[in-house]
Parts: structure tokens; C-alpha cells; sequence
């Protein structure tokens, strides 16, 4: 192969005969000659986009079930392993997931351009220097995923729940490495309107993912950490699926090539696409992280984190822009719905003090029963609090009557003593007189 600096991308067609017949249905149209015409025209070209788009539907919400079905599987767990994955989730998005996908994005380009320009050789190239580029970018991306539980205390996080998404974020990291060559798998392909071999790819991947997730927080006790594991084991499943498509399928005969030292080449024209279009994706990932990882902050942050947290799964697609739906009104439904939920939890803290108020007397009546006799009796109205106070005040002052009756005959016995004392006094001077 030479090199890609030495020729222009796009050369022109020797055959002019596709093109002259668009512009000649592009003239019929703005013409307004025949209104059929037209009507035929836009049904086939709905078809042609909806045979794209469809395929392309399906395999986001394949891979937007990855995403469900390991956050049912880590509630099951409690709050603070849900948290820990909610924040290690938003904070690998942030930092990884999305600029990996951005960089991705400038292949997406140039691919586009060399097949259309039938440089079949150069989609290859290309698709090995973005490989290239996106594994060493994951490298640092890595090492700060390794001291994820440092940092997020840093950042005013919880200590524990930052255990937990440090635990998730590093059984993650081997994904992070097949998430690269994915992006650029995919890409490579979509530029050559190959479809099928995403929704293939994805099929296989869920299901592998969930007995496999399931098998690891439950059966290994690796508990949110086994989801994040199951996503990267499932993450080089996809790789190895598509890179077998791509090996042997007809359908990417001209576009296979060996792999060059070629590819280290050049990438700093690759770089000039990629840092824009990462720019783009992260700027508009990052806006909505930013609120899992605020509510972090929150007193309540084991369950304001799982809470708020948005379905930016690292492996979705870019989503597609609502008008309707602006930052300031999802400010507004949020404070909202913070508003409905606030007198709900204030209740639920005050009926429980008042749960444990009543637990505590009720312990405390036990005691006192167990103190005088009453532990096998039951709470109702017969031997009440009360009338069991009423019940020892009458034995206690029948006791006491008991007691005032042996004072009086000690009192008797007492002054029969000294009486008799008196009287052998009496006797003993009159003996002695006598004498």
C-alpha cells in the first residue's frame, strides 16, 4: 500500500451515469413535473432509510437492555451497591466511555469517504489507526479508573459508596480496552451500510450477558462488581463476533486488509477529526452525568444517587435530540418531582422515630413485667400497664399491713419484756433488803 498523504481521498468517477441520473431526478422534483413521480421517488427513498434504520433500532435497544437488566440484578443487592454502581457508571461515562466514543466518531467519517470513493484499501487502514489511537488513549483512562476510591472523596462523595464504585469501575477496566475495538468495528462497518452483523452481534452479547451476569453477583458473590465483570466479558463477545464477520464474510471482501505498520502513520490528520467529534459527544454526555454525580453529595446519597441516575449506558449509541425537551424544563420536572418526594420521605422518617418510640416502651413494659412476675402475660386489657400497677400497689399494701402488724406484736412482745425486766429488778433490791 502507499501512502494515504499521496493522493487525494475522493478522485473522480470515470462513469458519470448514476450521477447525471440524480440530477436528473433532482430536476423532476424541484420542477414539479410529475407529482407520481415524486410520491414513488420519496416511498422508495423511506424504504431505503427505514431498511438502515431499522436494523439500527434494534441494536440500540439490545444494547440499552444490557444496561437494565445489570441495574435489576444490583438492586436486588440494597442501596449502597446500586449507588456504587450508579456513580462508577456515571464517572467511567464521563471519563471513558464517551470520549472513546468520540474519537470513534471521526472514523466514521473518513470511512465514509473512502468507500464511497471506492479506495476500498484505505477503510481498512483507517479502521487499524483508529484501533490504534483508541487503545492508547484507554490507558490512562484506566489508571484513574484504578484509583477510582481515592479520588471520589475528593470530590465530596461517600466513603463506602466510593468503595463500591471503585470495585465496580475496576472489574470494568478489560472492557474499557474491548469497548475501543468495538466502536471502531462497528464504524467500519456502518460505512459500508453492513447492519446485519451489529444485530447479530448484540443478539449474541445479551444473551450470553444475563445467565452470565446473574451467575456472577449471585451464584460467585461478586455482587456489583460481578455486573461490571459480566459487561466486559460480554464487551469482547461483541469484539470476537465481529471480528469473525469481518474475517470471513464475503460482504467485506474488498474492504479486509492485513494489518500494516501504515496504521501508526497519519494519525495526527485522524486526531484533527477526532478531538471535534469527541468534543461534541462528551460535552453533551457530560452535562447529564454531572447530575448522578451531584447527587452524591446529597445527605441521602445511597439512595439520591440511584435515584437520578440516567440511562447513559456506556455501550448505547448517541441518542437522538428531542427540541421539545430542553435542560430547563428536566431542571424543573426534577425539582418537582424532589418537592412530591420530600414530604413522602419526611413522613416515612417521622413514622419511623414514632415506630421506634413505641418499639422502646414496648421493651421497656416488658421489663417491668419481667421485674414483677408478668412476662408470660399478654398486652391486653385485662393485664394492662395499669391495672398491673393497681395489682402491685395492692399486694404491696397488704404487705405493709402484714409489716404494721408484726411491728405492734414485737411492739407488745417489747414492753411484755420490760415489764418483766422491771419486776426481776424489783425482786433482786428486795432480796438484797431482806439480807
Amino acid at each position: 500500500m502507499g501512502s494515504s498523504s499521496g493522493a487525494p481521498l475522493l478522485v473522480a468517477h470515470p462513469s458519470r451515469g448514476k450521477e447525471d441520473l440524480g440530477d436528473q431526478r433532482r430536476l423532476r422534483w424541484c420542477c414539479g413535473v410529475s407529482s407520481e413521480g415524486r410520491w414513488a421517488e420519496a416511498t422508495a427513498e423511506a424504504g431505503r432509510l427505514a431498511a438502515l434504520a431499522a436494523p439500527m433500532i434494534a441494536v440500540a435497544l439490545l444494547q440499552l437492555m444490557m444496561q437494565v437488566i445489570s441495574t435489576i440484578m444490583v438492586g436486588h443487592l440494597g442501596e449502597v451497591p446500586l449507588a456504587g454502581a450508579a456513580i462508577a457508571g456515571s464517572l467511567t461515562n464521563v471519563s471513558g466511555f464517551s470520549v472513546l466514543m468520540g474519537l470513534a466518531c471521526g472514523l466514521e467519517t473518513i470511512c465514509g469517504q473512502a468507500f464511497g470513493a471506492e479506495q476500498y484499501h484505505k477503510v481498512a487502514l483507517y479502521t487499524y489507526r483508529s484501533i490504534v489511537v483508541l487503545l492508547i488513549a484507554s490507558v490512562p483512562m484506566a489508571i484513574l479508573w484504578v484509583f477510582l476510591p481515592d479520588v471520589l472523596p475528593l470530590i465530596g462523595q461517600d466513603p463506602q459508596i466510593a468503595i463500591e464504585a471503585g470495585r465496580y469501575a475496576l472489574w470494568l477496566i478489560p472492557g474499557l480496552f474491548a469497548f475501543s475495538v468495538a466502536q471502531c468495528l462497528s464504524k467500519f462497518l456502518q460505512s459500508q451500510s453492513l447492519i446485519f452483523p451489529l444485530v447479530l452481534s448484540s443478539l449474541t452479547t445479551l444473551a450470553v450477558f444475563i445467565p452470565l451476569c446473574w451467575f456472577m453477583v449471585y451464584k460467585v458473590g461478586m455482587g456489583n462488581a460481578g455486573a461490571a465483570f459480566a459487561v466486559s466479558i460480554c464487551d469482547w463477545v461483541e469484539v470476537t463476533v465481529l471480528g469473525l464477520y469481518i474475517k470471513f464474510s464475503p460482504s467485506c471482501e474488498k474492504t479486509r486488509a492485513p494489518f500494516t505498520w501504515e496504521a501508526f502513520q497519519g494519525i495526527g490528520s485522524f486526531m484533527r477529526l477526532a478531538v471535534p467529534s469527541a468534543l461534541m459527544v462528551c460535552l453533551e454526555w457530560w452535562s447529564y452525568e454531572l447530575l448522578v454525580l451531584l447527587s452524591g453529595m446529597l445527605p441521602n446519597a445511597a439512595q439520591a444517587a440511584h435515584m437520578t441516575t440516567i440511562d447513559d449506558n456506556p455501550q448505547k449509541p448517541k441518542g437522538p435530540h428531542f427540541p421539545g425537551l430542553s435542560k430547563d424544563k428536566i431542571s424543573k420536572g426534577l425539582q418537582t418531582l424532589k418537592g412530591k418526594l420530600k414530604p413522602k420521605t419526611e413522613e416515612k422518617i417521622s413514622s419511623g422515630n414514632k415506630k421506634t418510640e413505641d418499639e422502646t416502651s414496648v421493651s421497656q413494659v416488658d421489663q417491668i413485667k419481667m421485674k414483677y412476675g408478668y412476662a408470660n402475660t399478654t398486652n391486653d386489657d385485662s393485664t394492662s400497664v395499669t391495672k398491673m400497677i393497681g395489682n402491685k400497689l395492692q399486694e404491696n399494701m397488704k404487705k405493709l399491713e402484714g409489716i404494721n402488724l408484726r411491728a405492734a406484736d414485737m411492739a407488745s412482745g417489747a414492753q411484755s419484756f420490760s415489764t418483766m425486766a422491771k419486776e426481776l429488778l424489783r425482786t433482786t433490791k428486795n432480796e438484797k433488803g431482806t439480807s
